[in-house]
């Protein structure tokens, strides 16, 4: 993504720390003054209710996965770091209607096989690549192919480490994770 993307990532997490700030600093001044004598009289006499307010202990790590996504599709598919998440081999249904409307996901190597689907982690769509073309795709991408059946989920995790560590850090400390803790696609 463009450092410029990333800077808005940065300034938006800023942002929202000091919102929460805020909250945490007005929770804690109302909690104090709900204690003096004077104002737990009133509260009594009004019959008002104590404040309900909470202060918010919210990571870092988790302001980042709330917001991160409003900001993909800012990220055009030339300016990213071209990492791929495999999620699947599939073949057109021979049952495609209105009852049964999706293709069936078989083995990588299933001859019947018709395309292949990636997802770039820094993107909101796939890629359908056609099986003929699927080699020279895994040649020219970092392609990662995670160890599990359910691998478009695994996608979104690695997703959310990936753009996590980018704005904690930078884009190739993310990628530096991403790639050391997720096995490559033929390597």
């Amino acid at each position: 993504m463009r450092e410029e993307i990333l800077r808005k990532l940065k300034d938006r997490l800023k942002q929202e720390k000091i919102k929460n700030e805020n909250h945490n600093l007005k929770v804690e001044k109302i909690k104090e003054l709900e204690n003096d004598p004077k104002v737990r009289e009133y509260l009594n006499l009004t019959e008002s209710k104590h404040s309900s307010l909470k202060p918010i202990e919210l990571t870092d790590e988790r302001i980042v996965s709330s917001f991160y996504r409003s900001y993909l599709s800012e990220i055009k598919e030339n300016e990213t770091n071209g990492i791929y998440v495999y999620v699947g081999t599939y073949s057109y249904s021979k049952e495609a209607n209105i009852v049964h409307d999706s293709d069936e996901r078989v083995n990588y190597s299933d001859p019947n096989a018709n395309y292949r689907i990636y997802f770039d982690i820094e993107q909101l769509c796939s890629q359908n690549i056609p099986i003929s073309e699927c080699e020279q795709f895994e040649k020219n991408h970092i392609v990662i192919n995670p160890k599990t059946y359910l691998k478009e989920q695994e996608y979104y995790k690695i997703q959310k480490q990936f753009f996590i560590k980018a704005v904690m850090t930078n884009q190739e400390a993310a990628k530096k994770l991403v790639l050391g803790k997720y096995p490559r696609m033929n390597k």
